[in-house]
């Protein structure tokens, strides 16, 4: 008689979903990168032992306001650098003013073993007499690149979100 045992394999996970505690106020956004319907996303850097956290919320009032919150964790020993970084708001339906446009990421070196939390503003008026129209059909991706861990580049990361309606049922 022949015994076949399965291999198991463990593996670091690259992405995924959390609990929120980052998100900021007003009406959330679901990320929906890799079939993700989460508040908070967090994703690893493939080869650098770095992490980052992201959440985004809207308000709508007089005007359209959009907060997206990136964290970096630094969970190795040498320091993250902003100093060729860059964000890219790539919104479908709502004109921010640097909307898909590659804006410096400018922010303090992140010193390792330690965090540091960014937050994004954007506003837009609404040319339109129902600002909702706006929020159906909307998706907006954040992507950063150009930071460095030590001499090294790190990868490209973008998220996708989607934005809850409280006029909809999810």
């Amino acid at each position: 008689m022949r015994l076949t045992l399965p291999i198991i394999t463990a593996g670091v996970l690259l992405a995924g979903c959390a609990s929120t505690s980052l998100t900021p106020r007003g009406i959330a956004y679901r990320v929906t990168t890799g079939g993700c319907q989460c508040e908070l996303f967090t994703v690893r850097d493939p080869l650098q032992p770095v992490r980052y956290e992201f959440a985004a919320a809207y308000e709508i009032d007089e005007e359209f306001v959009t907060r997206i919150i990136l964290t970096f964790h630094d969970e190795g020993k040498a320091s993250l650098t902003f100093t060729d970084a860059y964000a890219r708001v790539a919104s479908r339906n709502i004109p921010y003013q640097y909307n898909n446009r590659f804006v410096p990421l400018a922010t303090d070196s992140v010193l390792p073993r330690s965090s540091r939390t960014v937050t994004l503003v954007g506003r837009a008026v609404l040319k339109t007499p129902d600002p909702w129209l706006a929020v159906a059909g909307e998706e907006l991706t954040v992507t950063i690149r150009g930071i460095k861990y030590g001499a090294r580049t790190l990868a490209e990361q973008s998220v996708t979100f989607v934005p809850r309606n409280p006029k909809l049922a999810d």
